[in-house]
């Protein structure tokens, strides 16, 4: 049973140490921006491909709704938008994991932050900032 118990923790540190180790340069080769927001979340190894399913398919309606669109702001806007109307569906202060928004639709500024720029990814040829849309503002902002 201890071996058991080492062998899990020596695998999670292992995992977490490889996406150190990949961004060290500032840049992700190793490991996909999806998956770590995952690890970094603390989603454990046994459940990652799962969980990254999971993600890729809450958040595939939104990618689809901009993903023709040929301008890069209005593909952004609507981007945002599509993610609002079909994926974040309260927020809330706690809500810091993705595993929120699959779970109970809960968000925060940084879930939802992270789900758009994993939603984004190829949808751009670079992310360059992000801006709050004022008229998307969720509530509690005023």
């Amino acid at each position: 049973m201890l071996s058991l118990v080492v062998s899990l923790a020596l695998s999670a540190a292992s995992r977490e140490a490889v996406l150190l180790e990949d961004g060290k340069d500032g840049a992700l080769d190793q490991v996909s921006f999806a998956e770590a927001a995952l690890i970094a979340s603390g989603v454990p190894d046994a459940e990652l491909a799962t969980s990254l399913s999971t993600l890729q398919s809450l958040l595939e309606p939104a990618r689809q709704a901009a993903v023709a669109i040929k301008d890069p702001q209005r593909r952004a806007r609507v981007l945002l938008e599509a993610l609002h109307e079909r994926t974040f569906r309260s927020y809330r202060l706690e809500a810091t994991t993705l595993q929120n928004l699959w779970s109970t639709g809960e968000y925060n500024c940084l879930s939802s932050s992270v789900a758009y720029l994993i939603a984004g990814e190829g949808l751009a040829d670079e992310v360059r900032e992000l801006r709050v849309v004022e008229e998307l503002a969720p509530s509690h902002l005023g």
